[in-house]
């Protein structure tokens, strides 16, 4: 009997989450607050109208007016370009990542359960790839590279795979979103190399994946926190060993996390 794996839903992105997404990724404060990615840079490359729109010192009020100008203008010309590409992801993620989500499931020793639920991907207009992992929900620009549109798949529901796994461990009495700077975000993030470049993970995706570089490149208590996490993958036992001692790692060292890996 084949073991059940979750569904992967495409559907349209709903334009008024996407207008908030954009604006409040552009509000000075959010730009202040989490510096993990260059948020306005990766917006106004993939939407110049946008850099002629916003100014300094625009409040979130007019930030949100010009954003919502453009993205209805967009959206109106733009969705039956976007209608034709569901049907073309959708068939995609069913032949390539489908497969692979019953060997990401036995990498965090995990049973798929009716709790879990299916997982929706939404096309929109996004510079960088919302998620939500409580419901199992991530956005992609909807003309995405193929490549991209398998990595970034690959990335959000590691993420959604860990959330359930790290609520079997420890339960979960707030069911809220993790988000910057918490150490439940960091490690959905820092785990994402060693989680997803296994050599029978990669066998389904064979997409290298890279967790955020900062990672890679900032000196966190003595060394990196990819050689950090790189190193307690290999020498752990168990992935629950795994993920206890990357997240104690992360507590003991959040405000150094915080400053150089924003």
């Amino acid at each position: 009997m084949l073991e059940k794996i979750p569904a992967i839903c495409v559907k349209i992105s709903d334009l008024a989450f996407n207008i908030d997404y954009i604006a409040g990724s552009l509000n000075q404060g959010f730009l202040e607050e989490n510096k993990s990615l260059p948020f306005q840079e990766r917006i106004f490359r993939a939407f110049p109208e946008l850099a002629d729109r916003i100014h300094p010192g625009m409040g979130v009020y007019d930030i949100h007016y010009a954003v919502k100008g453009l993205f209805e203008t967009k959206y109106r010309i733009e969705y039956p370009l976007m209608s034709e590409k569901v049907k073309e992801v959708q068939d995609k993620l069913n032949k390539v990542i489908v497969p692979a989500l019953l060997v990401l499931f036995r990498e965090f020793d995990l049973s798929y359960g009716k709790d879990f639920g299916d997982i929706t991907c939404y096309l929109g207009l996004y510079s960088v790839f919302p998620r939500k992992v409580l419901n199992k929900e991530f956005w992609l620009h909807y003309l995405t590279r193929d490549e991209n549109i398998f990595k970034a798949a690959m990335h959000e529901i590691n993420h959604f795979v860990l959330f359930e796994k790290w609520k079997s461990m420890h339960g979960c009495k707030e069911q809220r979103e993790p988000e910057h700077p918490e150490p439940l975000w960091f490690l959905e993030e820092l785990i994402v190399d060693p989680t997803l470049n296994t050599k029978e993970l990669q066998a389904f995706v064979p997409y290298p994946q890279r967790a955020y570089e900062q990672f890679y490149t900032a000196v966190v208590n003595g060394r990196t926190p990819q050689e950090f996490v790189q190193s307690c993958y290999r020498n752990s036992n168990t992935i629950e060993e795994f993920l206890e001692k990357t997240y104690r790692y992360i507590e003991d060292n959040l405000q150094e996390l915080i400053e150089k890996c924003g």
